[in-house]
């Protein structure tokens, strides 16, 4: 299984059909080679999640019980125990910005002939997906590069370049999860590189100054062409009021999901549905669940995650998911560099986290989570000394 997780990842940027295949064929094959091993970080509130996603789904919503062991056996890919992880795991961020790269063409080639934003699959959500991730590698390999060399090299400076060029088209993309996903981790990985000095003071002041600039070039162009930046705009100036209407805009509507999701709790609350509050509703149970302000055919609350959780997981699943939080960052803040290559081990981390932030006002499940989980297994398992 040493080469699962380069495959995993090459088949996630090609094609979901044959990366969930291989999720599959990956858990199978682990199951009979006996190669599930319960250790990591995470462990123990990821199978908290796995617990609240299939249970209250096969009890409240049969219906949906394949989607749901689709939603959550698929991550015990987490429990694989990994094979020779640095060796594996220092090459990821050179196979991760190669991929970024050949994905270029493709992204400009549906941007001006097709007028949309995607890779081989999905939509804009999978392009801000990949090129986020993409943008961080390039930018921890210019780390590597600048650490290694102690200079500021053509190399470090390509790398550099290229990131912001990956990250210029999750800022074309819209997406705003990872547009706020992406100067949180930045700030996060310059403090974790300071703190273990393999960046000094200057690079570090370069790396705000790049960050606080970015930002305000991300937002000044998305106020230009954004209608939920154009009306959050309008609300800061007093052009407009703070009612319903303008939340629900700048929302894309999960204001108004929100107090739906609400009323459902508020209910399981009054009639005492004890096993709805500790395990909630069930996968997209928003098929069965009444909508006041949502449209009815809407199968999930997707609000923000205290809400939206809550509903399909209950108090097991929503405590599950925020211990993972906490966790995740904890383990990335704590990690302890010794030296340049260490850097390139930070990489299987980033991911993980990225989603996690962009999840907040989505759902925590995603179709590419298991290779979230498994980059960070490996990077765990990396960096144990």
């Amino acid at each position: 299984m040493s080469n699962y997780l380069t495959l995993l990842l090459v088949a996630a940027f090609v094609s979901i059909s044959v990366y969930e295949g291989l999720v599959i064929v990956g858990i199978i094959y682990s199951f009979f080679k006996r190669r599930f091993h319960f250790w990591g970080d995470l462990r123990f509130p990821l199978i908290g999640f796995i617990s609240s996603t299939i249970v209250p789904t096969a009890v409240f919503f049969p219906n949906m019980l394949l989607k749901s062991l689709n939603e959550g056996l698929f991550q015990v890919v987490y429990f694989i125990r990994p094979n020779s992880p640095r060796k594996i795991i220092i090459k990821l961020p050179f196979l991760l910005v190669f991929l970024g790269i050949i994905g270029l063409p493709v992204v400009l080639y549906n941007v001006l002939f097709k007028e949309s934003v995607k890779l081989f699959w999905g939509g804009s959500f999978e392009v801000a997906s990949f090129y986020t991730t993409f943008g961080f590698c390039s930018f921890i390999i210019g780390f590597y590069n600048l650490n290694k060399e102690k200079k500021l090299s053509t190399s470090s400076i390509f790398f550099f370049v290229l990131g912001l060029l990956f990250f210029s088209i999750v800022i074309y993309s819209a997406r705003r999860s990872y547009l706020i996903g992406i100067p949180v981790v930045f700030l996060l990985l310059n403090f974790t590189l300071a703190k273990y000095r393999l960046l000094n003071k200057k690079v570090f002041l370069a790396g705000l100054s790049v960050l606080f600039l970015g930002s305000a070039i991300a937002y000044t162009y998305l106020s230009t062409k954004d209608y939920r930046f154009q009306t959050f705009n309008e609300i800061l100036l007093g052009k407009r009021s703070l009612d319903y209407e303008t939340l629900n805009r700048i929302s894309s509507s999960r204001y108004g999901i929100m107090l739906d999701g609400i009323e459902i709790i508020k209910t399981d609350i009054k009639e005492r549905r004890v096993l709805n509050l500790l395990l909630g509703h069930g996968i997209r149970s928003g098929a069965y669940l009444p909508h006041k302000r949502s449209p009815q055919n809407w199968q999930r609350y997707e609000s923000v995650i205290f809400v939206s959780e809550f509903i399909e997981r209950g108090v097991v699943g929503l405590l599950s998911i925020l211990a993972i939080y906490f966790i995740a960052f904890k383990r990335f803040l704590e990690t302890k560099l010794e030296n340049s290559e260490d850097i390139l081990v930070l990489a299987g981390f980033i991911p993980l986290l990225i989603h996690l932030i962009g999840s907040i006002f989505t759902f925590f499940w995603d179709a590419l989570l298991p290779l979230f989980l498994l980059l960070f297994k490996f990077s765990e398992a990396a960096t144990e000394r």
